[in-house]
């Protein structure tokens, strides 16, 4: 199975604790897992085309 994770990039003053144990899990039953940060390039929604099983949205909560 493939999981396609779309989540902002890391940085210092927002950083997901709970992600990364999710995403080592998952690699370690045997899922390929991509991690898709929006903030690293653009795409025109009619070019994309699926190549992940499953993707989940992780929003993250600006203080």
């Amino acid at each position: 199975m493939k999981i396609g994770i779309i989540m902002p990039c890391h940085t210092a003053d927002r950083k997901s604790l709970i992600m990364p144990e999710v995403v080592r899990l998952l690699k370690e039953y045997g899922v390929q897992v991509e991690v898709i940060c929006p903030e690293d390039h653009l795409n025109h929604l009619c070019h994309l085309r699926p190549v992940n099983d499953l993707y989940v949205l992780y929003p993250i909560q600006y203080n």
